[in-house]
């Protein structure tokens, strides 16, 4: 059982932390959170989740549904290349909170690949 886990480039962390704390304060509380700090940005967020907030609140769905689905995903992944039970925890926490950029190394990862002097 291989222990490897590589983190999500912090780019991506990012990225998609920001859209996802934004998408859910738009969703459950966009007339009591200001999101002015992310700018324009933020505000669209704010009026969208006023202004439709059935359209905001299906995003969130759909977000969560291919999370999930991402998360299952990497946990297949994970038997597949026989992962320890702690490193598949870790691919699937990452890969729920972070999608497809979590789905990246773990897919990439080759465990019968072995470095030689020259890699």
């Amino acid at each position: 059982m291989s222990d490897y886990f590589k983190f999500a480039h912090p780019l991506w962390m990012i990225t998609l932390g920001t859209g996802l704390y934004s998408l859910i304060l738009s969703v459950f509380a966009p007339q009591h959170f200001t999101l002015g700090y992310l700018g324009p940005l933020g505000r669209l967020a704010t009026y969208l989740g006023i202004q439709y907030p059935g359209g905001v609140m299906a995003l969130f769905v759909v977000t969560v549904i291919l999370h999930v689905g991402e998360t299952i995903y990497s946990w297949i992944l994970c038997r597949r290349k026989a992962l320890s039970s702690s490193a598949t925890l870790k691919w699937m926490i990452q890969t729920f909170l972070f999608g497809f950029s979590s789905l990246m190394p773990l897919a990439a990862y080759n465990p019968h690949y072995k470095k030689t002097a020259r890699d």
